[in-house]
């Protein structure tokens, strides 16, 4: 994710949009802890290092087997990834999804 706050909040809202078109519930969203102890504490090597956030989505009434669902996380994924991509007109905000999977 993004730093910015603001930015942050805009990239979960059409997380939070696009998943209810999806028909996949919106559990919520947490912070990874992460160790950043080895870093560097140089003010530009910390301000570079991204926020990581995880994002809890249910399985929608629909879906019915594990693989189908699979199926819903990947096209979820990419939609996300593509109005995001669509938004900034391709220019990096500092958004990557990992990974988006069940298992």
């Amino acid at each position: 994710m993004p730093r910015d706050p603001e930015l942050q909040a805009h990239i979960e809202g059409i997380i939070a949009e696009v998943a209810q078109l999806e028909g996949q519930p919106l559990l919520g969203f947490r912070d990874v802890p992460v160790d950043n102890s080895s870093l560097s504490k140089a003010p530009d090597i910390a301000a570079s290092e991204p926020v990581q956030r995880q994002v809890f989505l249910g399985r929608g009434a629909e879906i019915e087997s594990d693989d189908d669902y699979e199926r819903r996380l990947y096209i979820l994924r990419k939609v996300i990834s593509g109005r995001i991509h669509e938004e900034t007109k391709g220019v990096d905000n500092g958004f990557y999804v990992v990974s988006m999977s069940s298992r």
